[in-house]
């Protein structure tokens, strides 16, 4: 078993940005300088912090971005990600949500008051959003650069996933955060067994821009 050596400043800076950066009052700030919802505040964010993150990959680490998961997209992919987002909106949304308004009725509200009277292609773009960057922070450079750091893929994948729920506190509240759990699992262990950062973000941007169209369309 080889001694886990200290990540370079690059890392270390890339690391924060993935792991804590999506939970910074961000989005709070850009909607005070004028963005015109919440929702698009988040989206924003969430972009600024992967134009960081991919910066810091290609200029200050010098490595390609082969180094977090991304390839030539192919059909494998495309097949992958599909599947994942059936099983995700079929199998685990309804599980979870059928959970939490057991354990926790109502624990949704806070956020979808957020989200209800936005239009159609800002939800569309939040659903995109969420997949592109959300995959790329959480899933492929936290996951691979803790994996090199700590020489553990088991223990990187653990990490990052709980920063991926904690993520979801100030948007959601807790209980909703936590019910993030399981298809967060899942879409590690996509990323775990195929190192396939495409497949990823298929599936979370298809699973989300689906929900949040779905709560769009559901009488109030």
């Amino acid at each position: 078993m080889r001694t886990p050596s200290s990540p370079p400043a690059a890392t270390i800076v890339g690391l924060a940005i993935a792991l804590a950066g999506p939970a910074l009052p961000i989005a709070e700030l850009i909607a005070h300088a004028g963005a015109p919802s919440s929702i698009a505040a988040g989206s924003l964010a969430l972009w600024l912090l992967l134009v960081a993150l991919v910066a810091i990959v290609l200029r200050w680490e010098r490595r390609d971005l082969g180094s977090i998961g991304l390839r030539r997209p192919g059909w494998r992919s495309l097949a992958w990600g599909v599947a994942a987002a059936a099983v995700l909106l079929f199998v685990v949304s309804p599980a979870t949500n059928a959970a939490l308004a057991a354990l926790a009725p109502g624990a949704y509200e806070p956020g979808l008051a957020k989200i209800r009277g936005s239009s159609l292609p800002l939800l569309v773009v939040a659903g995109v959003s969420a997949g592109v960057v959300e995959e790329t922070l959480y899933r492929a450079y936290a996951i691979e650069r803790l994996s090199e750091w700590s020489g553990s893929t088991a223990s990187a994948a653990a990490l990052a996933l709980a920063a991926f729920a904690v993520a979801h506190v100030p948007f959601w509240g807790v209980a909703a955060a936590l019910a993030t759990l399981p298809a967060g699992l899942l879409l590690t262990l996509l990323y775990v067994a195929r190192r396939d950062l495409a497949a990823n973000v298929v599936a979370h941007a298809t699973t989300a821009t689906v929900q949040l169209l779905a709560v769009a369309a559901a009488p109030r």
